[in-house]
């Protein structure tokens, strides 16, 4: 439904700010502006899902794919202050973990799902300079393949 397509629209948006953020092209509205439009596309889809009876992993997915578009307003906003900045990165570690719990628990998942999940671990933990955290995640994603 319309719900699936807006998820899938804003996961574009937000993988298309992380492959454009170390580009060398200077950051400008644009980014920002699909940053933030794949977050709230996202939240709007979650009001949507969490009151429909879909299927768990389909809600660990929606809060993976917030994380990751938190991570991209991150990466994409340079007006962000710090605090700002450190609140969006640890809602979206919150979602990310939360999203990885809900998806081991409902198996059979799609290992895709899993994979996508994990790529946002090592993602979100290579944008916040936390080395261990990123060797820790990336082990997990070479070990699932």
């Amino acid at each position: 439904g319309p719900a699936i397509a807006k998820a899938s629209l804003a996961r574009l948006l937000a993988d298309w700010v992380w492959s454009e953020r170390d580009s060398g092209s200077p950051k400008n509205q644009l980014f920002t502006d699909r940053a933030k439009e794949a977050e709230d596309l996202l939240r709007h889809c979650l009001t949507i899902q969490l009151t429909s009876s879909d299927a768990v992993w389909r809600k660990a997915d929606l809060h993976s794919r917030l994380g990751s578009a938190l991570l991209a307003v991150v990466v994409a906003d340079p007006a962000l202050s710090g605090e700002d900045r450190h609140a969006k990165l640890t809602e979206a570690e919150s979602l990310l973990l939360q999203s990885r719990d809900s998806l081991l628990k409902a198996a059979p998942v799609d290992i895709k799902y899993q994979r996508d999940g994990l790529t946002r671990l090592v993602r979100l933990y290579e944008a916040w300079q936390k080395p261990d955290r990123v060797a820790e995640w990336r082990k997990k994603l070479e070990d699932l393949r």
